[in-house]
């Protein structure tokens, strides 16, 4: 009788795991990446930032819902991580500002689904919550002269 008790109480449990989420990694509020400059032209006296926008038409002409800063140490590449609380559908994007306050004309170098393709018209949209520890590389330029916007 017991081993029918144990055998029921495992097959339940396997069970359980095969109709859950068969993914090994859990729902996070941030997503990570590297930004690959494309060209070695950072202009110096502004600030390269990684934005999220609002998942609308002509998403970069808005404020964006969450940006950050990023630490470039080379011209090359530079890692980011950014949170986003709550749910939703976002654009992110490798924008430049000359100040940091200042964010309604951002110029944008590079977006995730696009890279540096000028006139993009379907760059891919990042779901929140989304499974942490995934990586979204976007290529961008440097040069804010090449801007996509």
């Amino acid at each position: 009788m017991r081993t029918i008790h144990i055998t029921l109480l495992t097959l339940g449990l396997l069970l359980l795991q095969a109709c859950d989420d068969t993914t090994f990694q859990p729902k996070g509020d941030y997503i990570s990446g590297y930004a690959a400059f494309v060209d070695t032209n950072l202009v110096p006296g502004g600030y390269y930032e990684i934005a999220l926008y609002q998942n609308q038409n002509e998403p970069f002409s808005c404020l964006p819902a969450k940006n950050e800063v990023m630490d470039i140490r080379s011209s090359s590449s530079c890692y980011y991580r950014i949170q986003c609380s709550g749910s939703g559908t976002y654009y992110v994007a490798v924008i430049w500002v000359e100040n940091a306050k200042e964010l309604l004309n951002p110029i944008v170098l590079g977006v995730f689904g696009c890279d540096t393709t000028h006139n993009c018209i379907h760059p891919e949209p990042i779901q929140f919550p989304n499974f942490t520890g995934a990586d979204y590389n976007i290529r961008c330029w440097a040069d804010t002269s090449k801007r996509l916007n």
